[in-house]
């Protein structure tokens, strides 16, 4: 875990609401992220991705698809690539000589984003206070992810599952900011960090 993801933790666990909770909200362990751009069109580049990263590469908009990394479709040619951190140093090589030849740029952005996982039966309630998605489980599924605003930081949510699970990555420097705004909007739901 980076220093500021663990000054993010210890700062939570400080802030803490009572022990029972309708929503828990973690810091997740440190992740690697990688921005991918390519031609979803080119059966090549969706393929050579895909059997590196062991999964489906999303190309339907607003999806993801997980496993031992996370694939998240972010426009009709970006993807956000989260690994577990440190557990596959040479993914960015993998993906390199995977895509060598291609039209494809690779780009690690590890440095600048913290996730967030949101669970309990009220994510949806907190979230709605500063977010205008329509966070109702019929018109946010599971599998699906979306870039909007929440708080007036800029997020990329991700509905994990139907408990709900969401995850939240967020901007390294709004991460505080953002964990405060969940601990004031989230206070009357006994929000637990």
């Amino acid at each position: 875990m980076s220093d500021r993801q663990h000054a993010l933790s210890e700062f939570l666990r400080r802030t803490s609401v009572g022990e029972t909770s309708s929503v828990e909200v973690t810091v997740q362990p440190s992740f690697d992220y990688l921005s991918l751009r390519g031609d979803p069109a080119n059966g090549n580049f969706v393929s050579a991705v895909s059997k590196v990263l062991r999964i489906d590469l999303p190309t339907a908009p607003n999806t993801f698809n997980s496993g031992m990394s996370a694939a998240y479709w972010l426009g009709p040619d970006e993807w956000l690539i989260a690994s577990p951190g440190g557990e596959r140093p040479t993914l960015p090589t993998l993906l390199e000589d995977a895509l060598s030849g291609m039209h494809a740029t690779l780009n690690a952005v590890t440095g600048g984003q913290v996730a967030l996982r949101m669970s309990g039966k009220n994510v949806a309630a907190v979230l709605s206070k500063g977010c205008t998605l329509d966070l109702h489980p019929h018109g946010f599924k599971v599998g699906q992810c979306a870039q909007t605003g929440l708080a007036k930081a800029g997020v990329l949510m991700a509905k994990v599952d139907d408990t709900p699970t969401v995850d939240i990555f967020v901007r390294r420097s709004f991460a505080e900011y953002l964990a405060m705004w969940l601990q004031r909007t989230g206070a009357e739901y006994g929000i637990r960090f």
